[in-house]
């Protein structure tokens, strides 16, 4: 059925705008996102972010991203001849994998991790180019190791790769001998004579035993603290916008696409290039969306049905 709206389109744009709408792409995610479960771990991440920075503790943020070796700007001045073509192979050349970590005060020293493979061995995602073996190498040997010497809070996603868990809970296709090994390492007690399968995992279940990921232990042995961000939740990592700057000066500095050395040497002086300024002013912005989020919560959370307890409840106005 077709509405006949009595006026100009004009007029319509700005009633919606009046009325708070904004005329963008939208956004499909936005039901996952408010979610019960997932609003939950915002809230319970956001405040113990905000616990976390009031009592003084440096707020680490780590995250990978890559780069294409072939990938330069895409627009600039052109006379229509072959002598403004760019310089460039049509292919997307080698990816380049970076993993770093940064705060307010810029980049964590000694930490980037750069490692190229050919496009043809690549996946389209650079979660795929990492495993748990290389990462957690570099979370101990290079990001704990040139941490302040006081307690951190670490901000990282939920890569799988993040979060290897350090045991498994045993289940109905676990053998007998594993769920009793597992009851002992976790000191609960075995009934003697030991019980059917059935027994023993209610016991463990009963138990509450909560997951534990080798690099939640890692950093808690060194005195940090490692926060997930809630899923979809990627603009709460000041890191996301350091990375978009990123590109964007090393395509306007990739004049030698073909050598892979000449790109990598070109992201490090890029990356040198974003300061503690820049850094401070991604993790301020960040905190702006923190608080949107947190009042956005709270607003929710105070909804309440309100009923007339003065009147009969048949009225329809009640």
């Amino acid at each position: 059925r077709v509405c006949q709206f009595p006026y100009q389109e004009t007029n319509l744009r700005e009633l919606l705008k009046n009325l708070g709408f904004r005329f963008r792409t939208l956004n499909r995610r936005r039901i996952i996102m408010e979610s019960a479960r997932i609003v939950t771990w915002r809230y319970r991440y956001l405040n113990r972010l905000n616990e976390l920075r009031t009592a003084g503790c440096p707020i680490i943020f780590i995250d990978e991203t890559w780069y294409d070796t072939h990938d330069v700007v895409r627009k600039g001045w052109d006379d229509g001849t072959c002598s403004c073509c760019l310089q460039a192979p049509s292919s997307r050349g080698k990816r380049i994998m970076i993993l770093h970590a940064g705060s307010s005060d810029g980049w964590v020293p000694e930490c980037l991790y750069l490692s190229s493979k050919s496009i043809s061995d690549s996946m389209a995602d650079s979660h795929d180019e990492m495993n748990g073996n290389i990462f957690e190498n570099w979370f101990e040997n290079k990001l704990l190791a040139n941490l302040p010497p006081r307690k951190c809070a670490i901000v990282l996603d939920n890569a799988a790769y993040h979060s290897r868990l350090k045991f498994r809970v045993p289940t109905t296709a676990t053998k007998k001998d594993e769920i009793i090994n597992f009851m002992k390492d976790n000191n609960l007690v075995i009934p003697n004579p030991v019980p059917i399968k059935a027994v023993l995992l209610q016991t463990i279940k009963e138990a509450n035993i909560q997951k534990k990921f080798v690099i939640d232990e890692i950093a808690k042995n060194h005195g940090h603290e490692v926060l997930r961000l809630p899923p979809y939740h990627c603009t709460l990592n000041p890191i996301e916008l350091v990375w978009a700057r990123l590109k964007t000066s090393v395509r306007r500095n990739n004049v030698t696409p073909s050598m892979t050395n000449s790109v990598c040497s070109v992201l490090r002086q890029c990356i040198d290039g974003i300061d503690a300024t820049l850094w401070g002013k991604y993790v301020q912005h960040t905190i702006k969306i923190e608080r949107l989020y947190s009042m956005q919560d709270l607003e929710n959370d105070n909804r309440q049905f309100v009923i007339n307890v003065g009147g009969s409840d048949s009225e329809d106005e009640d």
